[in-house]
């Protein structure tokens, strides 16, 4: 290999740039003249590429903050109770029951609301001379002070609870806007909202003892309806229930009758039959009303349902 390197006449061969120096720079020439040539979007083509990246993540960046503030506003106007708007709760307390169990919060008037986990209420540290308000999100079991001159209203979204002094439950269904009144004791008015804080219009419903309405959001309405377990009422509450409720040779009249004043609920009976019949049974097992009327119905070969805010006793009757 060196032998044959060492043959080649390297020194006594020239470039063609070694023997005409005037090529090299014709070559420069024509590089120049052709980068000369070409349009002038083209020459510039990576100088304004950044250019035109950062002008079109600017614009990104503005409409993504727009977007943000006008959701953030529309959030801010959005009231925290329906029906409410926000300065009417704004200078209240909140009380927000961050817990797994019920959180008691006593009024200023003597009341108590025993506040559900995940709910809210809004008060003032001292009620007014003409009326007691407070606002509720979610559920809450109250215990109202009577003060006939003072009644006590809870809002809560789309409607308003009216009472004197009596305990009641309002609650806000799970999954839905619906929202729930169950009366304990005493009597309440259930009534829509209008839009302006502290007027009510509309259809209103008067519950008593084991009576509930429930107001329905898809068609703003009051459907007033039984409590799941009707409780026996204050004034029968310390009673014997066996010898309350236990029954020798009764007429059925007779022992709808007792359940009307002990339970406060309504029957209606679908024919003479079934009222006239007679029963002996022992009904004091249970305080409720539901094991009850299925002892009863048993016995008389008939059926019972709840419609709207009594109960529906049908069947052919005893034979």
């Amino acid at each position: 290999m060196d032998i044959w390197y060492d043959s080649i006449d390297y020194d006594q061969k020239q470039s063609a740039l070694d023997a005409d120096p005037g090529i090299e720079h014709e070559i420069w020439d024509r590089i120049g003249q052709k980068r000369l040539d070409q349009p002038e979007a083209g020459r510039r083509r990576l100088l304004w590429r950044p250019a035109y990246l950062f002008r079109g993540a600017a614009a990104a960046v503005i409409l993504l903050l727009a977007t943000f503030l006008i959701y953030n506003n529309r959030s801010a106007d959005k009231p925290v109770i329906a029906g409410i708007a926000a300065e009417a709760i704004a200078h209240l307390n909140t009380v927000t029951n961050d817990r797994d169990t019920s959180l008691t919060i006593a009024l200023s008037d003597g009341s108590k609301c025993r506040l559900a986990a995940g709910s809210s209420l809004f008060y003032p540290s001292a009620f007014e001379d003409t009326s007691r308000v407070v606002y509720l999100k979610g559920e809450g079991y109250f215990e109202v002070e009577k003060d006939a001159g003072r009644p006590f209203l809870v809002y809560s979204d789309n409607i308003v609870t009216r009472v004197v002094g009596t305990s009641f439950t309002v609650k806000k269904l799970k999954g839905t806007s619906n929202i729930e009144v169950a009366v304990y004791s005493g009597k309440v008015i259930v009534e829509k909202t209008k839009k302006q804080v502290g007027e009510a219009s509309g259809k209103s419903v008067l519950l008593t003892p084991n009576k509930k309405v429930t107001y329905l959001s898809h068609d703003d309405s009051l459907v007033p309806g039984l409590m799941d377990e009707p409780a026996l009422l204050p004034d029968y509450s310390n009673v014997d229930l066996t010898e309350t409720f236990t029954f020798r040779e009764v007429a059925v009249s007779d022992i709808l009758a007792l359940f009307e004043k002990a339970y406060g609920v309504t029957f209606v009976v679908s024919s003479p039959e079934v009222k006239n019949c007679i029963v002996t049974a022992d009904m004091s097992q249970d305080a409720g009303l539901t094991s009850k009327l299925e002892i009863l119905c048993a016995a008389i070969n008939a059926d019972f349902e709840v419609r709207d805010n009594h109960i529906v006793i049908s069947g052919p009757g005893c034979r």
